[in-house]
């Protein structure tokens, strides 16, 4: 009976290591004051993501030029031409995107064009029209990255996003060097009751 537990207690530490772990992606890291001229970047890792854009032009923006997401949030716009901004988790894992709060601000972007690749090499893609701050719910997953584009606007079509809600799910070695380990216990038990009885 005392292996049956042992057996139980490994099968659960090693599906609690399959689990996913949950981020919600803020830009507090680089906190901007309200009303503060925006300041620019290149492209940027916040909590384990990466934005690369392909202009390598972004900022960080709090209330600035009518977009307010209650607090800094990140930024791109078309100033140096097309930009898209492309979201990946910085280690290659696949991760899934629940909500995100998007809105225009100073020279309005009024769609911004996402497309979530997904990990069998499928793509989607959904058009929000931009106006004020909103939280947009897409519920995807098995995704490689995600490509923001601002594709209508006045100007230099500029766009926000705060509060990502994504998942990444813990990379398979660390749950399989975890699952051993426990298989290496079992044993060790298996070895103990066996010259216990002897």
């Amino acid at each position: 009976m005392k292996l049956l537990g042992t057996a139980l207690s490994v099968i659960a530490l090693s599906l609690a290591a399959g689990m996913a772990s949950a981020t919600v992606i803020t830009f507090e890291d680089s906190a901007q004051t309200s009303g503060a001229t925006p300041s620019t970047q290149g492209d940027v890792t916040v909590s384990g993501y990466y934005f690369d854009s392909s202009s390598d032009h972004t900022h960080y923006a709090n209330n600035y030029g009518g977009g307010d997401s209650g607090s800094t949030f990140f930024g791109a716009d078309n100033y140096s031409g097309s930009n898209t901004v492309t979201m990946t988790e910085e280690n290659g894992s696949i991760f899934s995107l629940f909500s995100l709060d998007l809105g225009s601000w100073y020279e309005d972007s009024s769609n911004l064009s996402i497309t979530g690749y997904l990990s069998n090499g499928d793509s989607i893609t959904t058009d929000i029209a931009l106006g004020l701050f909103s939280t947009y719910e897409l519920v995807w997953t098995n995704l490689t990255s995600i490509v923001f584009e601002s594709t209508a606007g006045s100007g230099d079509q500029y766009w926000g996003v705060d509060n990502i809600n994504v998942t990444t799910s813990v990379p398979a070695p660390g749950s399989l060097a975890l699952f051993a380990i426990g298989l290496l216990g079992l044993a060790a038990t298996r070895r103990n009751i066996i010259s216990d009885k002897a």
